[in-house]
């Protein structure tokens, strides 16, 4: 049974943690630049890239700015089995962020900023459905028709009410910090379901496998920036530090099914007591958690050059730390298993858990904005987006909760058209995700194990995402 719960939990797409940390950029400007700004953010993303930019920036500002559309394929290839894919398409709307900036009336030294934010808001839904007829059962005549099912769902959603402040303390040297509010809404079901139609002495019975897991987690914490920039002559140099996040409350509600039937009907010495009996169900309905989601310390160094005619050649490097094993819930009571009659009591424990394990990533980012005219400047970028995910530990594929399996690479293209009292900025992002081969998740693929109703994992599996999304931003100078 162990073995089994192990292939189960091994699906590493049960998610709560986003581990692309670059997946969401701020401000329109700032996105067609790739994020590579820490040293020259010149909107309200600074209370997110670099809060001692705030000290600097002359006008008091107002914007949004917000992917309009965007649309994204996902193709994991063999995830289900040799030559059985997994498929997903989503479109989102969603604003970057919607942020101001207050110069005091006393001072020109200080500037204060505030915002809301969204780190991440991504919708997956994978399906798939099959059926074929396999040999099962030795003592069954001919073959059986079997049928396998797999759906998972995830809606994960984190937004950051934000305050900073920037303070000059030479024309050239300033600082800042930021002040986050961050709120964590996941939630996730996975379902998998495998039976086959099977005769024995004329009799005819099925047998059937279910499992499925249902969680709701919802979770609040606090995390600082510390920013620092230098300037002189043309070039910018800025440097920040991330804390990890603090947390102040976390919650999950969380249930779990796993059942079988006339499992022992197929094996002739079942090596599990799971499956010595004709059935048996293990069940945990809306349990309420407590949980817990971590963000590791990071370190982010930008530099940028201004050129005689306003043009800018901008990049940034950010490392993130790596967080160890920690338990993200846990119900630690032992589950039954039914009918209790049979199974003289017996009990699993730790039925209802979850891990998460992170490795350290180094992320990059370089954009280039050319001016056309007094009006016009053309904007782009190119930006790396690694996975965190710790796919070397087994421990942490087998019982951790992943979103993606991918490496990111982003491709932006944009313009900036300014006005009296305003600008507008628009433009596209392109974003190609790609992984490595690594073992299945699960397989329907024959030959099927009688004792667990999968087919033999090989190491197959690759990802492939396509995402297109337009990035549109306005920014209105309020009068000084």
């Amino acid at each position: 049974m162990i073995r089994t719960l192990l292939v189960l939990l091994f699906l590493p797409l049960v998610g709560v943690s986003q581990n692309q940390y670059w997946a969401q950029q701020y401000g329109a400007q700032s996105s067609l630049l790739g994020g590579a700004v820490i040293a020259t953010v010149n909107d309200n993303g600074a209370i997110y890239y670099n809060p001692a930019r705030l000290a600097v920036i002359e006008n008091n500002h107002l914007s949004i700015s917000a992917n309009a559309y965007g649309f994204e394929y996902g193709s994991l290839r063999n995830a289900a089995g040799d030559g059985l894919d997994l498929n997903t398409f989503q479109t989102n709307i969603y604003p970057q962020i919607i942020s101001g900036m207050i110069k005091l009336k006393n001072t020109d030294r200080w500037k204060l900023g505030y915002g809301i934010l969204t780190r991440f808001n991504n919708r997956l839904k994978f399906s798939f459905d099959m059926d074929m007829f396999t040999e099962l059962v030795s003592t069954s005549p001919g073959e059986e028709y079997f049928t396998g099912n797999f759906t998972y769902e995830l809606a994960n959603i984190e937004q950051w009410g934000a305050i900073a402040t920037g303070f000059k303390v030479t024309d050239n040297f300033s600082v800042g910090l930021s002040q986050f509010v961050s709120y964590l809404h996941n939630d996730s079901r996975i379902e998998i379901n495998r039976r086959a139609d099977a005769v024995v002495d004329s009799t005819g019975f099925s047998i059937e496998r279910l499992l499925e897991e249902n969680s709701v987690i919802d979770h609040r914490a606090l995390l600082y920036k510390l920013g620092f920039l230098y300037r002189k002559n043309g070039h910018r140099f800025g440097l920040t530090v991330t804390t990890p996040s603090i947390q102040l409350f976390g919650r999950a509600k969380v249930s779990r099914t796993d059942l079988g039937f006339n499992m022992n009907r197929i094996l002739e010495a079942p090596t599990e007591i799971f499956n010595t009996y004709p059935s048996f169900a293990m069940e945990e309905e809306n349990r309420i958690l407590k949980a817990n989601y971590r963000l590791p310390w990071s370190f982010a160094l930008g530099y940028g050059y201004v050129f005689d005619g306003g043009a800018k050649l901008v990049f940034t490097a950010e490392a993130f730390m790596p967080i160890k094993r920690f338990t993200v819930f846990l119900y630690d009571e032992p589950t039954a298993v039914r009918p209790t009659e049979t199974y003289d009591g017996f009990t699993v424990d730790s039925f209802l858990y979850k891990t998460n394990q992170l490795r350290w990533v180094l992320n990059v980012a370089i954009g280039l904005e050319h001016p056309i005219n007094e009006r016009f400047s053309m904007l782009a970028s190119f930006r790396t987006d690694f996975n965190s995910t710790d796919f070397d530990s087994q421990r942490n594929i087998s019982a951790s909760i992943n979103t993606t399996f991918w490496n990111y690479y982003h491709f932006t293209l944009g313009a900036t058209w300014k006005r009296e009292n305003s600008q507008l900025a628009f433009g596209f992002n392109y974003s190609l995700g790609e992984s490595r081969p690594r073992r299945q998740p699960l397989s329907f693929s024959e030959p099927l194990d009688p004792e667990t109703l999968f087919g033999q994992t090989d190491d197959t599996f690759t990802s492939v995402v396509h995402g297109l999304s337009a990035i549109v931003g306005y920014t209105y100078y309020l009068r000084k």
